[in-house]
């Protein structure tokens, strides 16, 4: 049996000696020279953390990687008998260290060697096991080990892995079979309750839980509390369709769940398969979410231009942001149309526990109501919204059209009726969430003289829709979470024409 050498950052090793190297990459990068016909393997493993730009990278690969190219050259090794690997450079949110990647490969070039596998990026730390000798390199997402040796490319996707906590084994099979028949996704475990799933994740790890709300022994939102500061997982709560359990299901989102989505059954299962499917794989991707501290309400120095009105579109992450951000607003502001992607039965409770915590009056949008200020109306789930100018007033119509794209409500139709309803009236907003839905919709108000804001990536839970709007061209104003309220007070100050 080989010997295990774990191998920490900053760390270089050359050896033709039979043995197995450990180590995690994460916020770092590890190449893996081969020389097969010398059977000699050279691992260089350094850290990313700290570096901002392409120079700093460029210095570090350089300084880690020479070293170990000249040491192969030294020992009379030819580029044409070598092979790189590359594997690592994992970030906080998706293609954070491209650059990074970018520079090592320009590097690895510059020596003439030939990159022949790599497996970057993404959003996970993974444990790899290098065996010496045997050109063996072992990959897992997540912390479990998978044998990528028998012609596999390192690029081939791994199955998300899902652990589900549900105390009804009529739902636990509901959620396995449709889970299974989408084809991404592997179920290492079934639980009957949270101290199940602290048993089985001892032995599985999982990439994401779902997780019942109400349970025996303990109920998901206190195991989620348990949980989540020890151990993150991307969790997405499984909820009734009561009042008591929207509730809960908005109570864990604030605890730091992902996601949740109604509880399946037989009768829907052909309606809510894909959209359960969905939602997992979006919190997949999700690294961690964070709860914040209530943040203060801003105060009112120079007279608001009432006559604006505020469009916010989001998705995942976006109650939690929309609920930070709603609650910093002071309680004399334009009337603001939000539009989140949420389920039928849903939309309404959110409304109400928004009304409670917030100066401004909070409500489920209906047709007929009229934009007023002090107001936020909240696009009802299932359903589309328009807003029409009708006789000077800005009034809104809720009507039933099914989904478009997959989402109802849609931020596009509503953000396109408002370029053409509102044009410079308007001030468009994109939070976090998966996809692109809002992106064209902000364009166009954008191009009918509209003024639009989109969350950056570092505090997006998911950077998709900000992303898609900014490349399109449809963002004029990049800020954080933190900084929005403030950006939108500061373009409804009558004094203040621009924001940088």
């Amino acid at each position: 049996m080989n010997e295990l050498i774990p191998v920490p950052l900053e760390a270089m090793i050359l050896t033709d000696t039979p043995a197995s190297l450990i180590l995690t990459v994460g916020e770092s990068l590890c190449v893996m020279i081969l020389d097969p016909k010398r059977r000699l393997t050279g691992v260089c493993h350094f850290g990313l953390q700290g570096l901002a730009t392409r120079e700093d990278f460029r210095r570090k690969i350089s300084d880690s990687l020479a070293p170990l190219f000249k040491e192969f050259k030294a020992r009379g090794c030819k580029p044409s008998d070598l092979m790189v690997k590359m594997i690592g450079a994992a970030g906080p949110r998706e293609g954070f260290y491209e650059d990074a990647v970018k520079e090592c490969e320009a590097f690895v070039r510059k020596f003439n060697l030939p990159l022949s596998a790599r497996s970057v990026l993404g959003l996970f730390e993974r444990k790899v096991k290098i065996n010496v000798g045997q050109e063996g390199l072992y990959v897992a997402k997540g912390r479990s080990l998978k044998s990528l040796n028998q012609g596999q490319s390192l690029d081939t996707p791994s199955k998300i892995k899902v652990l589900i906590v549900d105390d009804s084994k009529v739902v636990q099979m509901l959620l396995k079979k449709i889970l299974l028949n989408d084809g991404r996704f592997e179920v290492v475990g079934l639980a009957n309750d949270p101290i199940e799933a602290d048993e089985l994740l001892k032995t599985n790890l999982c990439d994401v839980m779902t997780l019942d709300m109400q349970m025996p022994r303990m109920d998901g939102i206190t195991y989620l509390k348990k949980l989540l500061p020890k151990n993150f997982i991307p969790i997405v709560m499984i909820s009734g369709a009561s009042n008591q359990d929207g509730m809960l299901a908005l109570n864990a989102l604030e605890q730091g769940a992902v996601d949740f989505v109604e509880k399946p059954d037989s009768h829907r299962l052909r309606e809510l398969a894909p959209v359960i499917c969905e939602k997992v794989f979006i919190a997949s991707q999700v690294r961690a979410v964070h709860a914040k501290a209530r943040g203060q309400r801003l105060s009112v120095e120079s007279p608001l231009d009432m006559q604006k009105i505020v469009v916010i579109g989001s998705s995942t992450g976006g109650t939690v942001a929309l609920t930070q951000l709603i609650e910093q607003l002071p309680d004399s502001f334009p009337p603001i149309v939000i539009i989140q992607h949420i389920p039928a039965v849903f939309s309404e409770m959110f409304a109400k526990r928004l009304d409670r915590c917030n100066a401004l009056t909070v409500s489920e949008a209906k047709s007929g109501d009229v934009l007023r200020p002090n107001h936020v109306f909240i696009a009802p789930g299932g359903k589309q919204l328009r807003v029409k100018n009708i006789k000077g007033s800005y009034v809104l119509h809720v009507y039933e059209e099914g989904p478009y794209k997959n989402h109802a409500p849609s931020v596009d139709i509503f953000m396109e009726s408002a370029a053409t309803q509102l044009g410079k009236k308007a001030i468009g907003v994109i939070l976090t969430g998966m996809g692109s839905d809002g992106a064209k919709g902000l364009l166009n108000m954008r191009s009918q003289g509209a003024r639009t804001i989109g969350q950056d990536e570092k505090s997006s839970v998911v950077y998709g829709m900000p992303k898609a709007a900014y490349q399109c061209g449809a963002v004029e104003i990049v800020a954080s979470l933190d900084e929005i309220p403030q950006k939108l007070m500061s373009l409804l100050t009558k004094k203040l024409r621009k924001v940088s």
